[in-house]
């Protein structure tokens, strides 16, 4: 009896690690079109990445031309000893504040989908101009009355 249970027990074990081995399935091997579509996703994800990389400094640069203005027309007001205004000052801050608030969102911009980045980009530009030409009204607007 006992050599009929072990046996079994045998038998039992046999078929247990044979039928649990498993047969190695191998990924298909890809195609010369999917290769191709892969290189060609990785070039236009370069080509994305360096015109993001461009269109960054350059919105830098003009961000810190914005800033050095608003600089040297508080230096010229100082320099002048014009009588600031507050209404004057006041709008020195705000755009002050916004060149800050652009350059903010220029350094914590991504990138993300093309529709999403085309359309921060037409934002950010149209923003960045409008600080640039308020800026040089003001300066134009102050240098006529200086004058007067």
């Amino acid at each position: 009896m006992r050599k009929t249970i072990l046996r079994a027990a045998f038998i039992v074990c046999v078929a247990a690690t044979t039928s649990c081995t498993t047969t190695e399935t191998k990924a298909p091997e890809t195609t010369p079109a999917l290769e191709q579509a892969k290189a060609e996703l990785k070039v236009a994800k370069l080509e994305t990445n360096q015109a993001y990389m461009m269109y960054k400094a350059e919105a830098e640069k003009r961000l810190a031309d914005n800033e050095e203005k608003l600089i040297m027309f508080r230096e010229k007001m100082k320099a002048d000893k014009q009588v600031a205004n507050e209404k004057l000052i006041k709008e020195l801050d705000e755009l002050a504040a916004k060149n800050a608030k652009l350059k903010a969102d220029i350094i914590a911009s991504k990138e993300s989908t093309v529709d999403k980045w085309e359309s921060f980009k037409l934002s950010f530009n149209k923003d960045l101009d409008e600080v640039g030409k308020s800026i040089s009204t003001m300066a134009e607007t102050n240098i006529k009355n200086s004058k007067n």
